[in-house]
C-alpha cells in the first residue's frame, strides 16, 4: 500500500478574523474530501481488484498533496495581503504626518502674521516720538524713515542688510524710540556692519545677534526728499517712460501690420492710398523679414501683387525661414500670381 501523507488542516494565514478559512481554501477543501471519498468507496468495493485498490491509494496520497499545496499557494497569498496592508498602513501614516506638518507650517505662519499685525496696529500711535514721525520700511534691507514735525524734511536710516533666514522666519516688527532729549535715536536691532555678525551653520549665513544701536539725529542729512522717495519717484518716472514707448512702439507695429492685412484681403483702393502716402512697398513685417508682397500672395489676390510689384515690391523676397515670395505662389497653387512673379523677374 503506498504511503497516505497526513490529512491537510484547512487553516492559512488567509483565513478571515472569525477563523473561517478563505473561500480559495474551503473550495479546494471540498474538492480534496469528494476525491477522498470516492477513494474510499472504491477500496471497500468487496469486487474492486487489487489495481483499483492501488490507483485509489495513489489518489489519495496525490491528492493530499495537492492540498497541501493549496495551503502553501493560500499562505502565501495571505502573506501578500499582510505585506499590502503593512505598505498601505505606511504609506497612511506618512500622509498623514506631512499633513500634520502642513497644517502645523499653516497655523505657524498665521500666529507669526498676527504678532506682526498687532505691533503694527500700534504703530500709527507709537510713531509720533517727540518733535519726529518714525515708519519703518523694507527697501533693499530693513529702515526707518524719521520726519521733522517742524519742517517735514526726512531722512531714510537703514540699519541693516537683506537677510534671507530673517525674512523667511523672523519676525520683522520695528522698534524704535527717540531719546527723551530728542538727540539720538535708538534702535532694537541689527547694525550693517556684517564683521560683528555671527555665523549660524544651519543657514551657513552670517546672522546679527539682536542689539540696541543708538544714532545721533545731529548726523543726519535731512532732505525735503527723502532718498527712498526720491529712488521711488525715479523709478515710476522710468516705468512711466517705458509704458509711453512701449505704447508708442505698439500703435507703430498695428499701423505696419495693417498694411500686411490690407495686402492679404486684396483690398486695392486702400493700398493705393497707403503707397501714396509713403508707405514702403517693401515694408518689413515687425516679426518677420518679407514684405506685404508675400501676405498677397497667400491670400491669393492677383491685382494686389500686381499693384505692389507696380510699385516697386521686391519680386524676390525672402521670409525669416527661407522661403521666395515664388515658392509660396507655387504651394498654394495659383498658377496666374505664378506667372506674374516670372514674367517679373521671381526665381
Amino acid at each position: 500500500m503506498a504511503d497516505v501523507p497526513a490529512e491537510p488542516r484547512a487553516t492559512s494565514a488567509s483565513s478571515t478574523a472569525s477563523g473561517e478559512p478563505s473561500p480559495f481554501i474551503r473550495s479546494a477543501q471540498r474538492r480534496y474530501e469528494n476525491t477522498r471519498e470516492r477513494n474510499a468507496a472504491t477500496i471497500r468495493k468487496t469486487t474492486a481488484s487489487r489495481g483499483e485498490r492501488q490507483a485509489a491509494h495513489q489518489s489519495n496520497a496525490m491528492n493530499a498533496r495537492l492540498m497541501a499545496a493549496n495551503l502553501q499557494v493560500d499562505m502565501a497569498m495571505g502573506q501578500m495581503q499582510a505585506a499590502g496592508d503593512l505598505f498601505t498602513a505606511v504609506v497612511g501614516l506618512q500622509d498623514a504626518i506631512r499633513q500634520a506638518m502642513e497644517i502645523i507650517a499653516v497655523q505657524g505662519v498665521i500666529s507669526r502674521k498676527y504678532i506682526e499685525l498687532r505691533s503694527y496696529m500700534g504703530l500709527g500711535q507709537a510713531a509720533f516720538r517727540g518733535d519726529y514721525f518714525l515708519w519703518p520700511f523694507k527697501d533693499r534691507g530693513r529702515g526707518v524713515t524719521i520726519v521733522q514735525l517742524d519742517t517735514g524734511k526726512r531722512f531714510d536710516l537703514r540699519f541693516s542688510p537683506v537677510i534671507r533666514p530673517l525674512e523667511i522666519f523672523g519676525f520683522d516688527m520695528a522698534n524704535f524710540t527717540v531719546s527723551p532729549d530728542g538727540r539720538s535715536l535708538a534702535v532694537v536691532g541689527v547694525g550693517m556692519d556684517t564683521s560683528k555678525y555671527v555665523k549660524q551653520t544651519k543657514w551657513d549665513f552670517l546672522l546679527p545677534k539682536s542689539s540696541i544701536l543708538i544714532y545721533d539725529i545731529s548726523g543726519f542729512e535731512f532732505k525735503d526728499k527723502s532718498d527712498l522717495q526720491v529712488r521711488e519717484e525715479s523709478l515710476r518716472a522710468d516705468e512711466a517712460l517705458q509704458a509711453e514707448a512701449l505704447a508708442e512702439k505698439t500703435a507703430e507695429n498695428y499701423e505696419i501690420l495693417a498694411v500686411f492685412l490690407v495686402a492679404q484681403i486684396g483690398n486695392v483702393e486702400k493700398m493705393t492710398e497707403m503707397l501714396d502716402a509713403g508707405v514702403d512697398p517693401n515694408i518689413k513685417h515687425p516679426n518677420d523679414t518679407c514684405g506685404p508682397l508675400v501676405f498677397a500672395v497667400i491670400g491669393g489676390q492677383k491685382e494686389m501683387v500686381e499693384l505692389l510689384i507696380e510699385r516697386g515690391a521686391n519680386v524676390n523676397d525672402i521670409t525669416a525661414d527661407g522661403k521666395t515670395v515664388l515658392a509660396y505662389a507655387e504651394q498654394f497653387g495659383n498658377q496666374e500670381i505664378v506667372k506674374i512673379l516670372k514674367d517679373n523677374g521671381a526665381k
